[in-house]
């Protein structure tokens, strides 16, 4: 064997060791992005929580009448609640009184990102019906 075949060049392993650095980086990269995802999609799912509860308890943990609230949860998520009057016919042709009185729910959520702290939101309206009285 000649000395030339005997092992590696100093550019050959030099090359190599680019190589290999710049696969760890972008195997890095992926994994960075794929948790900074998940951490998102977390937050998301949270706050579609806190928003469905409010819509589903408005009315039932208390009674549908006009007015707002507003909390802020464990996570940090604050939520805002408005409910106003359905602005539909007061009476029928008849003049008689409905026997079902309408209020509109509007529910707002927002959270703050973790990593970034970009503020993000979510809203959602909803026709609620209440037997008139």
């Amino acid at each position: 064997m000649s000395r030339r075949e005997a092992g590696f060049t100093l550019i050959e392993a030099l090359v190599a060791t680019a190589v290999f650095a710049l696969v760890l980086s972008a195997l890095y990269q992926g994994l960075t992005a794929g948790w900074r995802g998940l951490k998102k999609a977390n937050a998301e799912d949270a706050a579609v929580a806190v928003l469905a509860q409010q819509l589903a308890s408005s009315g039932v943990e208390a009674p549908l009448q006009a007015g707002s609230a507003s909390g802020t949860t464990a996570d940090g998520i604050s939520w805002q609640s408005e409910i106003t009057p359905y602005a539909g016919a007061a009476s029928d042709a008849n003049g008689t009184a409905p026997a079902y009185l309408g209020f509109w729910v509007n529910v707002t959520v927002r959270w703050k990102e973790v990593l970034f702290g970009a503020e993000h939101a979510l809203q959602a309206t909803t026709l609620k019906l209440k037997k008139a009285s």
